[in-house]
């Protein structure tokens, strides 16, 4: 249970709902509450809706107008890794293909370098289960883990995926014409 001030003075008392990652989300919506990012009375219905999922909680919160910036520093914050800096970051190619375009929209999930065997993965939801099923998907490489907003993931996914469908359509359709 976590008690959260409103503007009026008042303290607004919203239980954690069940699910894998609730702790963290309430810990995630706290932070944004007490930073003024997040109405205390608009925390309480993403968490109930989110029902514990930590992919789905950011989902809602950016739907509501939460700044992304700020989304992904109190995921970073509360998880304990470190922001994706989005603006320098240019994905390798190679280490892109490693992951599925189904396994990288399912996990909201890309897989951005290599380091040495590690591969560098840029998620919402770091929750045990979703890098259990993204180390699987590696073939149990290990993995580093750096945190950015769903819209954000989702934009490089559509960037690196979509580049290669059009690719391969491209190809097929001068193959078809030869």
């Amino acid at each position: 249970m976590a008690l959260f001030k409103s503007k009026e003075g008042g303290t607004a008392v919203l239980d954690a709902p069940p699910g894998e990652s609730a702790q963290e989300c309430m810990r995630i919506g706290q932070i944004l509450v007490e930073a003024e990012h997040l109405p205390a009375e608009s925390l309480g219905i993403v968490l109930g809706s989110a029902e514990g999922d930590l992919l789905r909680f950011a989902e809602l919160l950016v739907n509501r107008n939460v700044n992304r910036v700020e989304l992904s520093t109190a995921i970073a914050q509360v998880m304990g890794l470190t922001v994706a800096d989005t603006k320098q970051l240019e994905p390798d190619g190679e280490t892109v293909k490693l992951l599925d375009e189904k396994t990288v929209r399912a996990q909201c999930a890309i897989p951005v370098a290599d380091n040495g065997g590690t591969i560098t993965v840029m998620v919402t939801d770091p929750s045990p289960s979703r890098v259990e099923l993204i180390k699987a998907a590696l073939g149990g490489r290990p993995v580093s883990l750096v945190i950015a907003d769903p819209v954000t993931i989702r934009t490089f996914i559509d960037r690196y995926y979509r580049a290669d469908e059009d690719i391969d359509r491209l190809v097929k359709s001068f193959e078809a014409s030869d």
